[in-house]
């Protein structure tokens, strides 16, 4: 093998290698960050606020359907804050 070969190995190696250890850390960040908010967040995981006194005025069967599909969307993680009529 020559030397131009061997260095370009080298380099591919120590480039693929420095590339994996950068998204780990991305990866690791990001799921540290998202257990940080869930702990922290004023309603934990699974608690869910009822819609907003605003919705009153809506057909109880569209906030029904709203309701469900932030519910199947989220899976059970999100919750309706305030449903505004356009």
């Amino acid at each position: 093998m020559t030397q131009a070969i061997r260095d370009a190995l080298e380099l591919l190696l120590v480039g693929m290698t420095t590339v994996a250890l950068v998204l780990g850390l991305v990866v690791l960040a990001g799921r540290l960050l998202i257990q940080l908010v869930n702990r922290t967040s004023p309603r934990g995981p699974g608690k869910k606020a009822p819609p907003s006194s605003s919705s009153s005025s809506l057909d109880p069967a569209i906030v029904a359907v709203i309701t469900a599909a932030v519910d199947v969307s989220t899976a059970g993680q999100g919750s309706i804050q305030k449903i505004d009529s356009l």
